[in-house]
């Protein structure tokens, strides 16, 4: 039997590799379960913390180096980081600053730690989606400029959100500080070092797993995975992904909700 044209894949967890009530359908851990014997290394590319996304590491069985916080990290089953790109502590301290004053909510990384300002609903509802414990702190900027976080997530509705990120933008510009600012959903814009994405991290992730870029498959759903899906050899979107990753992606497949990655993999493996 010839071997498989592609021997790595890679997928985005929220709204890609979990459905709607984020679990892994059982077609779709058949389907990754099914790529082992055929050599194909699995990982995920994520912006959640290592913490966070260690549950669906060990149900999915993936055996490559995750990717995380948007690209910032990327580490091995094992723990072992091998590239973290932490965001600088101006940038991080104007825009928990502006953020304080435009009332929306900070979450900031360092690692696994999640700290916050306050508890509130908001918190709740992102400890539990993420899964994740969060760290009550007096202050964020001061945090920030004790050691630079890997990012931080602005929390807010969709709309408030768009008109934060044209704030957030233009302070950064007039004030010459680098940062990228990218939207993983509607209600979240997160804050990277320049550069950082999980397009950037895929080569480090390609590296390490010794397979070309152009034998890999991506998965994704939101506008930070646009440079995933261009990074790899084949880039695919989800059904459910955002109208401007699928005019983008190379190929667009059924939603989570319809075992999308699954019908895929059978495909492209003859499953």
């Amino acid at each position: 039997m010839a071997p498989p044209r592609f021997r790595a894949v890679y997928c985005d967890l929220d709204g890609t590799l979990l459905d709607p009530e984020r679990r892994i359908t059982p077609r779709t851990l058949a389907a990754l379960s099914a790529l082992r014997p055929l050599g194909v290394r699995t990982g995920i590319a994520s912006g959640r913390t290592f913490r966070s996304a260690q549950p669906y590491l060990s149900l999915s069985g993936v055996d490559a180096p995750a990717i995380l916080f948007q690209g910032a990290r990327v580490q091995s089953l094992d723990g072992s980081v091998h590239r973290e790109t932490r965001l600088a502590a101006a940038a991080a301290r104007g825009l928990i600053t502006l953020a304080r004053r435009e009332g929306v909510f900070v979450n900031c990384y360092h690692g696994d730690r999640v700290s916050i300002e306050e508890r509130n609903t908001v918190s709740a509802a992102s400890a539990e989606k993420d899964g994740v414990v969060q760290e009550l702190v007096a202050d964020l900027a001061a945090l920030v400029d004790e050691s630079a976080p890997v990012k931080l997530m602005m929390i807010a509705s969709p709309q408030r959100l768009d008109e934060f990120e044209r704030g957030a933008r233009a302070q950064l510009t007039k004030h010459g500080i680098d940062a990228d600012l990218v939207r993983s959903e509607p209600e979240y814009l997160e804050a990277l070092a320049p550069g950082v994405s999980k397009g950037a991290a895929l080569p480090v992730a390609a590296e390490l797993l010794g397979v070309p870029l152009a034998e890999m498959v991506a998965f994704g759903d939101q506008l930070n995975d646009i440079e995933l899906l261009q990074a790899a050899g084949l880039g695919v979107a989800m059904g459910n992904a955002h109208p401007e990753l699928q005019r983008l992606a190379e190929r667009v497949c059924a939603s989570n909700a319809e075992d999308g990655i699954a019908a895929t993999l059978e495909e492209l493996f003859g499953l």
